[in-house]
């Protein structure tokens, strides 16, 4: 043998094979059969030899161990051929459940399954679909359509008062293997009739729509979910206000009427679920005409009592180090305040600077830029609306660092207002003389980062960043008490920033002073020294 065709078969019912050959004995009674270790042999029925080389029969599967089987051949005369392994027996997957859609229902009514999703459902041949719970009758599926291999639509009928709580889903191909959800399922009981206690407001009038804030009562949610289905005020021959707005919260609702044209007086109100189960509330709401209500001298303000809305100050932020403090006013009936702060005043994308029970917040670390705020105040009633906007650009200063600044041979200081040159003073050696520190004590003004004096003791620099600097410096017939005229220079100087120091706030009345250093060893005329 060569060759069968098909070689494989399902183990569900029968299969037709053509068996290939290089030769059969004709007219006279050939057999076929499928042979496997351990099995029965499955002999072929309906056997023809239609030629030398051509056989048709057919094996019957049903219930045959799935894998390979051998295919064997026998002539009149006792010969035989075999085709090892040359046929394999195959079986169904059985089906799977994946999930149930809806997943639950009310043991009240039925429920119509849209969509019983999952794998391996036989589309012919007749399948089955049951709910299972321990203890429990089982409850079949009516009106069964495999849609196609992955989903069943059907029906149940929980009409029996069948135990609430999670149910199994069985699906049970023709070929009887099955498939389960275990817990697939939930079986509710019907829900209780909503309840009403009270509605806030009780009354309005009939001009416009009035919001309701309050209509409390039970029984509003069921297994979790909200089940309203209508809200309406109701009166003996009127037309009914169906409410518009609903949200419904376990306990709550709230939702708006219009009144507009309705007749005065009470009304009840009637909360419907969608099981249609009504609560009611009777003469639980007042319709009332325009100008029928009576003010009496009592007033209530203030209510609900919303916070009132702060006010922010304006901020600055003079160092320019993006360190500042950011303020506003006390709100009235505020508990806390929450700060926001974003880069463009629209506030498309602002983030919270603070949120807390102070009426100020300190910024730290800001970089340089424009930053906008805004601030409401909130408690438990709910927030206010937010304040002005209020802005601060962070830009720091130009110009030297304050300070005291030293080169060789010179020094001088930087006012902390980065406005001036104080104290400039240079150290001299006079030969036959001794040893000098000449300071001109006057102010400099900073210019365009530069400065400059003149006289018998002059000097001109520029700041050439916050912490470096260059200029020239030199005497024309300066006099020194002791030693006479001294000239010298132009010589230049450079000098850097040193520290933060500021000289001692007592000045001298003197333009120009001439302190004595200790005597040095001098060197040449008029030459900077190389230590103090």
């Amino acid at each position: 043998m060569t060759v069968i065709t098909p070689n494989s078969g399902l183990n569900t019912g029968s299969v037709s094979v053509t068996i290939s050959c290089s030769y059969f004995q004709t007219l006279v009674t050939t057999s076929v059969k499928l042979t496997k270790t351990g099995e029965s042999d499955i002999n072929g029925t309906s056997v023809t030899v239609v030629n030398d080389t051509t056989i048709t029969c057919n094996f019957d599967l049903t219930g045959a161990a799935a894998g390979a089987w051998n295919v064997v051949v026998t002539n009149p005369d006792a010969q035989s051929g075999t085709l090892p392994n040359g046929f394999t027996v195959e079986t169904v997957p059985p089906p799977t459940i994946t999930s149930i859609t809806p997943s639950s229902g009310v043991n009240t009514g039925t429920v119509q399954i849209t969509n019983l999703a999952g794998s391996n459902f036989q589309t012919t041949g007749t399948t089955t679909v049951k709910l299972t719970k321990s203890g429990q009758a089982d409850v079949n599926a009516t009106d069964v359509t495999v849609v196609s291999s992955s989903q069943i639509t059907c029906e149940f009928d929980l009409r029996t008062a069948i135990a609430t709580g999670p149910w199994n889903v069985v699906v049970t191909n023709p070929d009887s293997q099955s498939g389960q959800l275990s817990d697939g399922f939930t079986v509710n009981a019907p829900p209780t009739a909503p309840t009403i206690t009270s509605i806030t407001p009780s009354s309005g009038v009939n001009t416009g729509t009035v919001h309701i804030t309050d209509l409390a009562g039970t029984n509003f949610y069921t297994a979790g979910t909200a089940n309203v289905a209508e809200v309406k005020l109701t009166r003996v021959g009127e037309t009914d206000i169906v409410a518009t707005n609903l949200t419904v919260l376990s306990t709550s609702i709230t939702c708006d009427f219009d009144l507009t044209g309705a007749a005065t007086g009470e009304w009840n109100v009637v909360v419907t679920n969608k099981q249609d189960e009504s609560g009611m509330l009777p003469n639980g709401f007042t319709v009332e005409s325009a100008g029928a209500r009576v003010y009496l001298p009592l007033m209530v303000k203030n209510y609900p009592p919303f916070p009132g809305t702060p006010v922010l100050n304006a901020i600055s932020d003079p160092e320019g180090d993006g360190n500042y403090t950011v303020s506003w006013s006390a709100a009235a009936r505020a508990q806390t305040y929450v700060l926001e702060e974003d880069d463009n005043a629209s506030f498309s994308s602002p983030t919270t600077a603070y949120s807390g029970s102070s009426t100020s917040a300190s910024i730290t670390g800001r970089a340089t830029g424009t930053y906008y705020y805004r601030v409401k105040a909130s408690n438990s009633w709910g927030d206010s609306g937010w304040s002005n906007v209020q802005s601060v650009t962070v830009q720091p200063p130009s110009g030297p660092t304050p300070g005291f600044w030293e080169g060789y041979g010179m020094e001088f200081y930087v006012t902390t207002d980065r406005a001036y040159v104080d104290n400039f003073a240079i150290y001299i050696s006079v030969q036959g003389c001794g040893n000098y520190k000449i300071i001109h004590t006057p102010l400099e003004s900073i210019s365009n980062n530069q400065f400059s004096f003149g006289g018998s003791f002059y000097a001109s620099g520029t700041f050439h960043s916050a912490t470096s600097a260059s200029g020239t410096t030199g005497l024309d017939n300066f006099y020194i008490q002791g030693c006479g005229t001294v000239s010298g220079g132009p010589f230049s100087w450079n000098a850097t920033w040193q520290n933060s120091s500021q000289p001692a706030p007592v000045r001298l009345e003197a333009e120009k002073v001439v302190f004595v250093e200790p005597v040095v060893q001098s060197g040449d005329s008029y030459p900077v020294p190389s230590s103090r």
